[in-house]
Parts: structure tokens; C-alpha cells; sequence
């Protein structure tokens, strides 16, 4: 029982040796200064008597009753909670001196039983979770047997598809047809563009052709006025030399022998001929004459040219009655056949079309079903593609022509020949 003097005391009950172990037991309030009881009937051990008292000032009296032999020690701490002092005390219930080892056998009676608690419990949520798993793979059986006999229902109704699946390989089928259509379609656009490209290609060749025609013309008309120029000097030279061959006669005729040698030597001085000349030795009336004749020229020697074979034009055949068809300026090729755009469903319309052989000779036929066209041209400049490599055979009949290795459209027959 606590008495406490001017302030409301609270005594606070525990058991145990140390207070990290010990054991709440009760808690008893007074208001005022009345006294405070707490009744318990001891069990042996150690309890801890806590007696909350004033900050300051006042007093109280502890008592502890003799139903049980029981023992009060002096406080051993004391504590300030809240402005009260809290004073803890020890009492020994039926005092054991072994005490030490009885709360110590405790302590681990109790860790003990933690331990025991703490195994159950991890065997708990060990079969738990078995059980879980158990449950798991039940579920996923039945629900694989569910699965298996929809399957089999299924299969027991399933309808007569044979229908669908006629259907669905005409429906393929004709997919198939639609797509080949298109792709016909695509083939004849490129083949356009081809052709229009061809055509381009056709028109700049044929502009670069006549432009080299012109060029070789310019040259040759320049060759010929330079010669003309030549000849028209030469000339004039020769009747200047013969006019002053005059002059000097007439004034040899009117000399002495003495003064005429002196003539002659101005004459011969101021005289500069424009042409290796040629004396001759010639007696006139006066003495002797000097004659001047222009040297003869020498025309420089013509260029050679190498020998080319003559440009082909010519097509191999491929299956279904198709043809792929070669230009002496082109490597590429050109599909041709029935289903082509007009132009392009034949050999000859292809070769005509096209116009690469404008000057061609009739159709040389191959073996294997190949044809070629000679063009009238050698191959050289931009239609240095030899056709024949490409149809895989020797094409009889082609002529040779002496071409320079850049030059363009060359028709020449002969190796020094101008065109």
C-alpha cells in the first residue's frame, strides 16, 4: 500500500530480475492524497515495485503486507517522468537464494518458448504454403481436363469444312492470279519507262552523232580551205619570183659584165623567198640566170584506225514465248512477250521499236531460237556492247569497221579512210 503525502501517487507492479525482461503486472492510481493498493498473490521470484511520486516536496510510505514472507530492498534508481519522481524498489517473495539462477532458468525457459513459437510458426507458413501449392496444381489439373474434354466436344461437333477449305484454296488461288495480274501490269509500266529512257538515250546518241558529223565536216572544210590558202601562196610566190626573174633580165641586158654582177648580187640580196627554192643554172643574153621553183610538198601520212566488228542488236529466247532482247548500249536487257505493251510483244516489234539499228540488216537466226540484227556500225564510243557475248553464239555476216575506241557511230570501211 502507498501512502503518499500532498500529491497523487501510482505504484506500478512487475516481475522479473532485469527490467528488459521483466513482466508488467499491475498499475494502480490514487487522486488526492489518498492511499494506493495493489493486491496480488505472489508466485515466487522477483518483483520490481515502482512508485511514482512529486517533482518536488511531499512525501509517501510504502507497505507491504504480511500474507507472504516477502523482503523490501532500498530503492536502487530513481527517475523524473512528467515532473514526478519515479522511485524503483525490489521486493524478494519467499526469498530464494538461488534467485539469480531461478530468473536466469526463466529467461531461457521463455527464449525457449520463443524459439518453439517462432519454429511453429515457421512451420505453419511451411505447410501453408504446401498446401497452397497442393491446391495450385489441383486447380491447373482440372482446368487441363476441362480443356481436354472442350477439345474432344469440339472435335466430336466439329462441322464438314471441306467447303471452307475448297473455298479458302480458290480464294488463294484467284489472290494468286490477282497478284501476277498486277505484277504483269508493273512489268509493262517499267518496260515504258524503259522504252521512253531508250528513246531519250536514242535522241542523245543521234544528237551526239550528228554533232560529231558536223565537227568532222568543220574539220574537213577546214582542211581543205587551209590547203586551198597553201596552194593560192605557193602560186603567188612563184609569180612574184617570176616577175622579179623578169626585171633582172631586163636590166642585165643594159649592164657591162662588171655592173651586172654588182645587180645581181643586190638583186639576190633583197630577194627573200617564201619557199625552199631551187637554182638552176640558165644563160640569157647578159650572162648567167638564177631560176627560182617552189619545193615540193609533202602531204602527212593519214591516221590508221583498229579494226571493230559491226554493232548487233539481237534477242534470246526465255519460257512462255518471251524473249530477253540486247542494244550494242545496252547491257541491261529488255523483257519482251505476248503480254508486254505494244512494241515490246515481239523481236522485230522490239527492234523497230527501239530504233538502235537504224540501218539494220534482216534477221540472222541463231541456234537455240536466238535472233540478231547487224546495225551498219562498229563498235566503239557509246555502243561498245559486244551482243553476241550476250546470246552466247558467233553471228556470221557482221562486216569490220576501223573506229577509234571513243568514237561514236563509226562507219568506216577502210583503215585510213576520213569517215
Amino acid at each position: 500500500m502507498l501512502s503518499p503525502q500532498g500529491f497523487a501517487g501510482e505504484i506500478r507492479l512487475a516481475r522479473g530480475a532485469l527490467c528488459p525482461v521483466m513482466s508488467p503486472l499491475a498499475v494502480s492510481r490514487g487522486s488526492g492524497g489518498r492511499a494506493t493498493t495493489v493486491k496480488l498473490k505472489a508466485a515466487g521470484g522477483r518483483y520490481i515495485v515502482m512508485v511514482l511520486g512529486p517533482a518536488s516536496g511531499g512525501a509517501y510510505s510504502l507497505m507491504v503486507s504480511d500474507d507472504a514472507p516477502v523482503g523490501l530492498t532500498e530503492a536502487s534508481s530513481s527517475a523524473v517522468i512528467s515532473g514526478q519522481t519515479l522511485t524503483v524498489g525490489k521486493i524478494d517473495a519467499a526469498p530464494d537464494r538461488n534467485y539469480e539462477v531461478n530468473d536466469r532458468r526463466l529467461l531461457m525457459q521463455r527464449q525457449v518458448e520463443n524459439r518453439r513459437a517462432e519454429l511453429a510458426r515457421i512451420a505453419e507458413q511451411k505447410r501453408r504454403a504446401e498446401e497452397q501449392a497442393r491446391l495450385e496444381r489441383e486447380r491447373q489439373r482440372l482446368e487441363a481436363q476441362a480443356r481436354e474434354e472442350e477439345r474432344r466436344y469440339a472435335e466430336a461437333n466439329r462441322p464438314d469444312n471441306t467447303a471452307l477449305i475448297a473455298n479458302a484454296f480458290i480464294g488463294a488461288i484467284n489472290d494468286a492470279a490477282a497478284d501476277q495480274r498486277r505484277q504483269n501490269i508493273a512489268n509493262q509500266q517499267l518496260n515504258r519507262r524503259l522504252a521512253d529512257i531508250r528513246r531519250q538515250i536514242a535522241a542523245k546518241q543521234a544528237e551526239q552523232r550528228a554533232a560529231s558529223e558536223a565537227s568532222e565536216a568543220r574539220r574537213q572544210a577546214q582542211q581543205a580551205s587551209t590547203g586551198q590558202e597553201r596552194r593560192q601562196a605557193i602560186a603567188a610566190q612563184a609569180s612574184a619570183n617570176a616577175r622579179a626573174e623578169q626585171a633582172r633580165a631586163a636590166q642585165a641586158q643594159a649592164r657591162t659584165p662588171q655592173s651586172e654582177q654588182q645587180a645581181n648580187f643586190e638583186v639576190g640580196r633583197s630577194f627573200v623567198p617564201a619557199v625552199p627554192q631551187e637554182a638552176g643554172a640558165a644563160r640569157g643574153n647578159g650572162g648567167t640566170q638564177l631560176v627560182q621553183r617552189p619545193a615540193a610538198t609533202t602531204a602527212p601520212p593519214k591516221r590508221s584506225y583498229p579494226a571493230v566488228m559491226e554493232a548487233i542488236s539481237g534477242c534470246a529466247p526465255r519460257a512462255k514465248g518471251r524473249y530477253i532482247c540486247f542494244t550494242s548500249g545496252d547491257s541491261m536487257g529488255a523483257i519482251i512477250g505476248p503480254d508486254q505493251a505494244s512494241g515490246w510483244r515481239t523481236p522485230e516489234e522490239w527492234v523497230a521499236f527501239v530504233g538502235n539499228c537504224s540501218r539494220r540488216s534482216p534477221a540472222i537466226p541463231l541456234t537455240g531460237g536466238a535472233v540478231a540484227w547487224a546495225c551498219g556500225y562498229g563498235l566503239s564510243g557509246i555502243t561498245r556492247i559486244d551482243v553476241a557475248q550476250k546470246l552466247g553464239g558467233y553471228v556470221q555476216g557482221r562486216a569490220t569497221f576501223y573506229c577509234d575506241p571513243q568514237e561514236n557511230y563509226c562507219r568506216r570501211r577502210t583503215p585510213t579512210a576520213d569517215r
